[in-house]
């Protein structure tokens, strides 16, 4: 947990950085496509988990995700039970997925003095 926790504090972004890669991935023609509160997957033994994640989209079918990565090892029994609590999750909760545009977003911002996360968690809010 201890090199977990080292790694998250060198992975970490202020704003600044954020807005700096989001600025790059435009000019490389790359579009928010969707956002989430979270994105989990498995990989190689490991349970990997991105936290307030928004996924970029190039014309080319090229995906970049950007948030807050949790990253776990599993072990077989550790798996198993990661799959049942997942199952349980999806049979209990409805997640309504709500798009929402890039120029929506920079209205909000504008308009309210709101951070990003804020105007996209009130976008998603009022659906859009």
């Amino acid at each position: 947990k201890e090199q977990q926790a080292a790694l998250m504090k060198n992975l970490s972004l202020n704003s600044s950085q954020l807005k700096q890669i989001k600025k790059v991935m435009a000019s490389h023609g790359m579009k928010l496509h969707k956002s989430y509160k979270q994105l989990m997957w498995k990989e190689n033994g490991k349970f990997i988990t991105i936290t307030n994640a928004e996924v970029f989209k190039s014309s080319g079918n090229i995906y970049s995700i950007i948030g807050t990565p949790i990253v776990r090892e599993l072990n077989k029994k550790k798996e198993e039970a990661e799959e049942k609590i997942n199952e349980i999750d999806e049979a209990n909760e409805v997640i309504e997925e709500v798009e929402i545009k890039e120029e929506d977003i920079l209205t909000v911002i504008e308009q309210s003095g709101k951070t990003r996360e804020e105007a996209i968690e009130a976008l998603k809010k009022n659906k859009g």
